[in-house]
């Protein structure tokens, strides 16, 4: 899993995702209020754990 840092959105990987992808399952996503993502209330950590959390349970 591919979590970009402050402004940035999933096309920070653009050029990695393909070298791992070949080699095992890649998910880059947008944080909450960047890129394709929908706007968000107030930040929060607990609401980024949560999404990683949703993000893993989808793989299982």
């Amino acid at each position: 899993m591919l979590l970009g840092g402050g402004f940035r959105d999933h096309t920070a990987f653009d050029t990695l995702v393909p070298h791992l992808a070949g080699q095992l399952p890649v998910y880059a996503y947008d944080r909450r209020g960047r890129g394709q993502s929908g706007d968000s209330p107030a930040y929060a950590v607990r609401r980024e754990i949560e999404d990683l959390e949703a993000v893993i349970a989808k793989r299982r």
